[in-house]
């Protein structure tokens, strides 16, 4: 049986360094066009020698920092190297690794193939002996009724042997006493009947045990027959679990690699970069815990580690946005600047939704929290008059939809300062613990400990290297 789920193999992408304009011959373009300046300004210069040797002590430290530039820049080429070769053998093994896996699918395929065939020869074979033992069994109930009848037949053939010999003998008697002259001769012709009758009687008792004989035989091979068919049965049972237990295991590794390669509820969204080109985001879902850095002026209260899963956005360049689960079911991630202008709302919407799906099954009373805050009106918040009025004119109506709002998202509601951030998200709580108090308190889960960084712009070479050293210490 061929099992539901198969897995697909990921098509791995080859892996090319990335292009940029400012190659190491632009930097050296610029620094000989920075040092023919610094001549001809030496070269026009008619001040005193002291202001010439100035520019030309200015001159050697230009040039020194150039050759510490290209030394840099010679270093870090390298380090990119040996990155990119480690990578590279990342890749050829995960190939690897996903070609072994087709290699098992296909050996446990022709496995329960050869034991399915096994199965259907030994059906036959246990039919074939099923049809032998009904024959042999008819003919032994044939051999068993002619056996009885020879039986009554002998029974009533001695039983009349009898009253005939007590007849001849009376009638001998008689004759005995009448004619005495002449009882020679039929004492010899009655011993003569009487020997013919033994004769007779020593074939019936032959003919009996030929008969026991064949009905003992049948008896053995009928016993022999029995344990054929049951030897039979076992194996057929025997083969038909391994069948079952083998289609088990295949169902179960194809499940196991759905999960754990990503390719569990596999999308495929389309949105367009700043330039105006289409760029294709993937949605995968991976069903093991991973803790991924999240830049943004996210809080504790934002971000949920309860469930066994996260997600990722993967674009066509191999760019990934991890994406976080918010106790009340919004998505959390940070969109990349060159996808934020043109961003596809399906994208947010699906995941939202296997957010409430993984919530529902993992998490089933958070879950509930969730569906109650939808039905709860504003209003159960007991907010003030002004903040009321402020979520009410950006079109907030129900408890969720207060709660669910993303700590950077209050500064983006018209009318909300800090003291009304502060007032909402105190509301939110109290509504929480009240609810917690009447239907029981949500499942355990631990908050993420995001120290409130702020994603940069593009960080030059200069801030680089020294956040390289500073994650060295």
């Amino acid at each position: 049986m061929e099992p539901q789920a198969q897995a697909e193999i990921l098509e791995l992408p080859a892996i090319v360094p990335g292009e940029t304009p400012y190659t190491d011959d632009y930097f050296q373009q610029a620094a000989m066009s920075a040092l023919s300046q610094l001549d001809m300004v030496i070269h026009r210069c008619k001040g005193d020698d002291l202001n010439i040797k100035a520019i030309q002590n200015c001159k050697s430290v230009v040039e020194q920092v150039i050759a510490d530039l290209n030394a840099r820049l010679d270093h870090e080429a390298s380090e990119y190297n040996g990155v990119l070769d480690v990578v590279e053998q990342l890749h050829d093994r995960l190939k690897e690794s996903l070609s072994a896996i087709e290699s098992l699918k296909a050996q446990a395929a022709t496995g329960s193939q050869t034991l399915s065939e096994r199965l259907a020869e030994e059906i036959d074979k246990s039919d074939t002996l099923q049809a032998c033992y009904d024959r042999l069994e008819a003919k032994f109930e044939a051999f068993r009724h002619e056996h009885e009848k020879m039986v009554i037949n002998n029974d009533r053939v001695a039983e009349v042997a009898a009253i005939q010999l007590r007849q001849e003998r009376a009638e001998f008697a008689h004759y005995r006493k009448a004619l005495p002259e002449s009882l020679s001769k039929d004492n010899q012709k009655l011993q003569q009947e009487n020997a013919k009758l033994r004769a007779d009687r020593r074939e019936d008792a032959k003919v009996r045990q030929e008969i026991l004989t064949t009905n003992k035989k049948l008896s053995s091979e009928n016993n022999t027959l029995q344990r054929k068919l049951s030897d039979t049965e076992k194996s057929a049972n025997n083969i038909q679990l391994r069948n079952l237990n083998l289609e088990h295991d295949m169902a179960e590794m194809a499940h196991h690699i759905n999960r754990m390669s990503g390719t569990d509820g596999y999308t495929e969204h389309t949105t367009r970069s700043i330039a105006g080109h289409n760029i294709t985001c993937h949605i995968n879902t991976f069903h093991h815990q991973i803790l991924m850095p999240l830049y943004g002026d996210f809080t504790e209260r934002d971000c949920h580690y309860g469930v066994n899963a996260h997600w990722q956005i993967r674009t066509a360049t191999m760019i990934d946005m991890t994406v976080l689960a918010s106790p009340w079911g919004r998505a959390i991630f940070y969109k990349l600047p060159h996808l934020e202008q043109h961003w596809n709302e399906d994208i947010t919407i699906d995941l939202e939704g296997r957010i409430e799906a993984t919530f529902e099954v993992e998490t089933p009373q958070l879950y509930k929290r969730i569906k109650a805050g939808e039905e709860a009106p504003l209003s159960d918040l007991n907010l003030s008059t002004r903040t009321a009025n402020t979520l009410m004119a950006n079109r907030f109506v129900t408890v969720r939809d207060v709660a669910a709002i993303l700590t950077p998202e209050f500064k983006d509601i018209d009318g909300c300062g800090d003291a009304m951030t502060k007032e909402i998200i105190n509301a939110v709580i109290t509504w929480e613990n009240n609810w917690s108090a009447e239907n029981g308190d949500i499942e355990e889960y631990r908050r993420s400990k995001l120290s409130g960084l702020k994603m940069p712009n593009e960080p030059n070479r200069e801030q680089r290297r020294k956040q390289k050293a500073k994650n060295k210490q």
